[in-house]
């Protein structure tokens, strides 16, 4: 079976978010799935997603670290 959908994330300074909740506030089907596969088409071109664990300090310490390496500035 596949199904595709249609939703808007509402825009936000810099920084990471979580995602979780909206993504199954606009999907609940999905939270009767035992197997399947999420593909997430994001139609930004300065937007990046990133899948961690959800844990306080990966979300403090990724913008961090990518500024370390020049990826971003804080």
């Amino acid at each position: 079976m596949w199904t595709q959908k249609h939703f808007t994330l509402p825009a936000r300074a810099r920084g990471s978010y979580l995602i979780t909740d909206t993504v199954l506030k606009e999907l609940p089907e999905i939270r009767s799935y035992k197997v399947g596969l999420l593909n997430l088409f994001i139609q930004h071109t300065s937007c990046a997603l990133s899948l961690n664990e959800n844990w306080d300090e990966v979300r403090f310490s990724c913008p961090f670290r990518l500024s370390v390496v020049g990826l971003i500035e804080l």
